[in-house]
């Protein structure tokens, strides 16, 4: 795990865990996408979220 926040850079592919007024929650983080369980597919991370770290995840691009 990696501390972030909405400022943070994000490597290619991870799962940053998101913090909500009420909860907090996982999201897939691809290629300037975040796709949330709960949002769906977003170019921006929903606007009451903070990110407050991430798994980054190592893909094989060969």
């Amino acid at each position: 795990m990696k501390k972030a926040d909405n400022s943070s850079v994000l490597p290619k592919v991870c799962i940053p865990k998101v913090l909500l007024p009420k909860y907090s929650h996982w999201i897939l983080y691809y290629d300037g996408k975040y796709y949330d369980p709960e949002f769906g597919l977003m170019e921006e991370i929903y606007q009451k979220a903070r990110i407050q770290s991430y798994l980054e995840i190592f893909v094989d691009e060969d």
